[in-house]
């Protein structure tokens, strides 16, 4: 679906879900240009003019931090990793990477109570390459997460 469609879309969603008495300007073809120039500005990140799934992911509302699942856990299961891991992988490239990076370390620093801005976002990531990119190709594999979430329990130590 190309991009103005979508933007259309969403509009006149939004005209019918408000309670609005007079009704709503009608979307002219000028409107629905600027509105789509002013979301490939934003969004479209390799500028090739469409909004790929990764690049939509910070366009759309999150309902929840996905880690706070985890929250009561010391330590994560095989299959809480690979939930983990999926959810963060939106594009299924087997990589996390750009947009997908900082979301996951969106919801980190959120589930450790920390301020979460720009900077620290683009600090962050680049702490958590430098942790978790063992082959310094600029993306997390899987295996490369693993090393970091994947924490054998101490047999010493009690396990949720």
């Amino acid at each position: 679906m190309p991009i103005e469609n979508f933007i259309r879309d969403l509009l006149e969603k939004g005209h019918k879900d408000t309670e609005v008495e007079d009704k709503p300007e009608p979307i002219t073809d000028e409107k629905l240009q600027k509105y789509t120039d002013i979301m490939l500005k934003l969004f479209d990140r390799n500028g090739d003019g469409k909004l790929e799934i990764k690049e939509m992911t910070r366009l759309l509302p999150v309902k929840e931090n996905f880690l706070m699942r985890f929250e009561q856990k010391k330590h994560l299961t095989r299959d809480e990793f690979e939930n983990v891991f999926a959810h963060y992988d939106k594009d299924g490239n087997g990589t996390i990477e750009g947009d997908e990076l900082a979301g996951f370390l969106k919801d980190l620093m959120e589930h450790e109570n920390e301020n979460v801005d720009v900077e620290s976002l683009k600090s962050g990531s680049q702490a958590l390459l430098n942790i978790c990119d063992v082959n310094k190709d600029g993306r997390i594999q899987k295996d490369e997460l693993a090393l970091v979430l994947l924490h054998p329990p101490r047999p010493d130590k009690e396990t949720n």
